[in-house]
């Protein structure tokens, strides 16, 4: 059954069988958590613990398997400093947190294998940055200047970590050690294996040209797109209807699942519950659940 969220609500994920919804308040914003029916379970008001704070702006934030909630908050003081941090709320206990001041986390995901990544630049020239987790293994990967951009409708080209005409970038965690990135000002979808710091790199044609809102989901089943249902060089209108769409590992191509899966444009994928998409209709506020029958079983490559 569908579920419907507060008219407050501006994001929603689904993670670890959970809603996890950001909605604005009074006074600031508050990370809602609730289970598959919509019941909310805890409500962590942005940058509850810190001290001395005046206010606090959510950049992303994950759930992890333990139900712990990690935060990117950017934050300031009632003296005019500000700062960015990394605030981890327990299911029970004390909050924690970490300075973030060497990275702009624009996108959050954490990996239950290395810890918390974070998609912005840094002081290298990385775009994936460790802010959490053991000691061994590498702490910043996927270069900049070796990703290829592609110009928005202006001739400009913006930075692959920044918002274009196909969507807001996004990362989450694919599976243990690894990481699905999506990047529209380079209109792609990355795989990365955060151990070795190898990957796939996927090309999205509905990324060129037109001004898509394209979001894309992953579980141990696949990878899985909300895409428009047009041709790659149609032009997008705002009656463009959204269809959901598998992504077929061999030809790189995401196909239609067919049945009852087209939005209107607006909606997004808020990620996946098992054998099912959970996409957030944001005209409807409401989260609805749907089959993927056209799902491909993760697998490692060689």
């Amino acid at each position: 059954m569908p579920v419907t969220l507060p008219p407050s609500t501006t994001e929603v994920k689904f993670q670890h069988g959970r809603i996890i919804a950001l909605e604005a308040g009074d006074p600031g914003a508050f990370v809602v958590i609730r289970d598959r029916e919509g019941r909310p379970l805890r409500r962590v008001q942005a940058g509850a613990g810190v001290g001395g704070l005046r206010r606090a702006e959510v950049r992303d934030f994950a759930l992890q398997a333990d139900q712990s909630l990690t935060v990117a908050l950017g934050v300031a003081f009632s003296m005019g400093k500000t700062s960015r941090v990394l605030a981890v709320y327990p299911q029970r206990g004390e909050a924690r947190f970490s300075g973030l001041d060497d990275v702009m986390c624009t996108k959050l995901a954490v990996d239950e294998l290395t810890g918390a990544w974070c998609l912005g630049p840094g002081q290298d020239d990385s775009l994936l940055h460790r802010v959490s987790g053991p000691a061994e293994g590498p702490w910043s990967l996927l270069a900049r200047r070796r990703l290829p951009l592609v110009p928005n409708p202006a001739g400009e080209h913006r930075e692959a970590f920044e918002t274009g005409p196909a969507g807001v970038p996004a990362l989450m965690n694919a599976a243990p050690g690894r990481l699905l990135a999506w990047l529209p000002n380079a209109v792609a979808l990355l795989e990365i294996d955060v151990v070795t710091g190898r990957g796939t790199t996927w090309r999205i044609p509905f990324g060129v040209g037109g001004r898509s809102m394209l979001t894309f989901a992953c579980s141990g089943r696949g990878v899985y797109g909300l895409l428009p249902a047009r041709g790659p060089g149609e032009p997008e209108r705002l009656s463009t209807a959204y269809e959901l769409c598998a992504l077929d590992r061999a030809s790189g191509e995401f196909r239609p699942v067919g049945g009852r899966a087209r939005f209107a444009r607006g909606a997004s994928l808020a990620g996946m519950d098992g054998e099912q998409a959970v996409v957030w209709d944001r005209a409807r506020r409401r989260l609805e659940w749907i089959r993927t029958p056209g799902g491909t079983e993760y697998h490692e490559k060689e």
